[in-house]
């Protein structure tokens, strides 16, 4: 895969996709706050935070999960 599709591109490569945390899972809940990582940086939390992915309009946005027990 050519460098500029891949996870080495950075986050230039595409539009949307940022990480948004709300206060329930109800529909409507307030928000909490809204991320866009850059390559390179992470982000932690417990999974038991609402939280959800806007959709990328354009590009491709690489992630990585894993699970702390």
């Amino acid at each position: 895969m050519p460098p500029e599709h891949g996870p080495a591109s950075g986050c230039a490569g595409f539009d949307g996709g940022r990480t948004r945390f709300y206060a329930t899972g109800e529909p409507g809940a307030a928000s909490l706050g809204v991320i866009r990582l850059e390559t390179g940086t992470i982000v932690v939390f417990d999974h038991a935070l609402w939280h959800d992915g806007e959709p990328v309009t354009h590009g491709m946005k690489w992630v990585m999960r894993t699970d702390v027990l």
